[in-house]
Formats: structure tokens, sequence, C-alpha cells
């Protein structure tokens, strides 16, 4: 039992679909889609760092560009 003296009622098959759908809808969000994208730009930054000793000058300068549109 929980503190409140109920017992802990477990989801149901319904209850664990709906939240699945509403977490699904909150990701279109524009607000959820720009931490998104920004958390993917600076993973691609991360990448792009970690591999700079094997990618030329000119094709970071690409990466770059296209990280930054």
């Amino acid at each position: 039992m929980s503190s409140s003296g109920h017992q802990d009622i477990p989801p149901t098959l319904g209850s664990l679909i709906a939240n699945k759908f509403l977490n699904s809808v909150a990701k279109q969000f524009p607000s959820s889609q720009l931490k998104r994208g920004d958390q993917k730009l600076i993973r691609a930054r991360e990448i792009a760092h970690e591999n700079e000793s094997v990618i030329s000058e000119s094709d970071q300068n690409v990466i770059e560009e296209r990280i930054i549109l």
C-alpha cells in the first residue's frame, strides 16, 4: 500500500498506450523539435571535432557550413 492508504494501481494496457501516444505527440511540438535539433547539432560538432585529423580542411569547412544552416 502507498502512504495514502490506497493500493497502487498497476497501469493498464490502455493507459500505457495512451501514455506512449501522448509522448509521441509531445515530440512533435516545435519546442521539442528545436531541443532535439540542438542536441543533434552538438553531437555533429563533437563528431567532426573527434575526427578532424582524418577530415581535410575543405571537408571540415563544408561540414561546419552544413551544421550552421
